[in-house]
């Protein structure tokens, strides 16, 4: 078995008709119909790539439940219907996050990836452009962080952002 499936752009509602084998450790369900995540998915321990973007996923809590906490590096629900922010506070592996092109309006969220430093994941990229943030916060606690894109937010004032851990920031276009 394939520890890779990329289900881009096949139009599906749900997963019902798609074998999903516990060795996954690659999943693209890019460009989609999904509203929900399949509980399968939520069961993969090995998991290290998640791709969920465009789709119409309102919400992406359940992930607070899966078992790929431990593996998990990549996570991208971009371009979904997404107001917040999930909790991911026990991902550990997490190398790279995106959520742009939702409807996000808070940024706080992350600060429960670095409650407890000891298990902070290594995030180094994070994709927050074309929401609705109004502020920067919730990201002083990734000492990694080398890319932060929030392009095209509510952003009015940069305070607290420590400039010299990025090698790419973008905060252009707000509106």
């Amino acid at each position: 078995m394939s520890s890779l499936l990329d289900l881009t752009n096949s139009h599906l509602r749900d997963l019902s008709s798609v074998e999903i084998t516990p060795e996954l450790k690659h999943l693209d369900l890019t460009a989609n119909r999904l509203n929900a995540i399949d509980p399968r998915i939520l069961a993969l321990t090995g998991l290290r790539t998640l791709n969920l973007r465009q789709n119409i996923l309102p919400d992406v809590a359940p992930l607070d439940s899966c078992k790929c906490q431990g593996t998990l590096e990549d996570l991208e629900v971009r371009d979904n219907l997404l107001t917040e922010i999930p909790s991911l506070s026990s991902f550990s592996a997490l190398t790279r996050l995106e959520f742009s092109y939702n409807q996000i309006r808070s940024l706080a969220p992350l600060t429960s990836l670095t409650a407890d430093p000891t298990t902070a994941p290594p995030l180094v990229e994070l994709y927050c452009a074309a929401n609705k943030v109004s502020s920067i916060e919730g990201i002083s606690g990734f000492a990694g962080l080398t890319v932060l894109e929030l392009g095209s937010n509510r952003i009015r004032n940069i305070e607290g952002l420590e400039v010299r851990w990025f090698t790419g920031l973008c905060c252009t276009d707000a509106p």
